[in-house]
């Protein structure tokens, strides 16, 4: 994708910031320069302009995608390897999307026509959740160290798992949280 690609994946995603928070994140890594993350953005353009998208990864994700779109997203998800185990994001996209995908692919554990979008709205538990999360972590850490005793690369896992766990946790959502 070219940046001017990114800006108006971006744009789209920045319609709904909290529904479209994982795309976001995507971009954002991918505009600071993770180029293996290209080939898990699929645009459909119409007169160059980027309409819509889809994000291919461990999950799918389609983001304001039309029925137009949605034919040609599926074509291309049957004519891709497979690496999803889930479809999710809006509703009507989501089941759309399934509805072209499900002849062709095995049948799923489990629909869920209706999954909440959860979000924190007060600061004072933003900082609960934070202090929460991180204690969390760093107990699991513990009992990661006293299970696996001395083993050099456990130790590291466990120092990528809490440095990981504090960026996540330290970030300060950009619009994420709703005021």
């Amino acid at each position: 994708m070219l940046r001017t690609d990114i800006d108006q994946v971006r744009n789209l995603a920045l319609k709904d910031p909290i529904s479209n928070c994982f795309i976001l994140s995507r971009l954002n890594d991918l505009s600071n320069n993770s180029w293996s993350l290209q080939n898990e953005i699929s645009v459909f353009e119409n007169n160059k302009v980027i309409e819509s998208v889809v994000y291919s990864g461990a999950n799918i994700i389609p983001l304001e995608t039309n029925e137009e779109s949605r034919v040609a997203f599926a074509q291309y998800l049957l004519d891709s390897p497979r690496r999803a185990s889930s479809i999710v994001g809006d509703k009507t996209q989501v089941l759309d999307l399934w509805n072209l995908l499900k002849p062709f692919w095995n049948k799923p554990r489990e629909i869920r026509s209706n999954q909440p979008v959860l979000v924190i709205n007060d600061a004072t538990r933003l900082r609960e959740f934070r202090l929460t999360f991180t204690i969390s972590i760093i107990s699991y850490s513990i009992l990661l160290y006293h299970t696996l005793g001395t083993n050099t690369g456990a130790l590291i896992r466990i120092k990528h798992v809490i440095m990981d766990a504090q960026r996540a946790v330290m970030k300060e959502p950009f619009g994420f949280v709703k005021h």
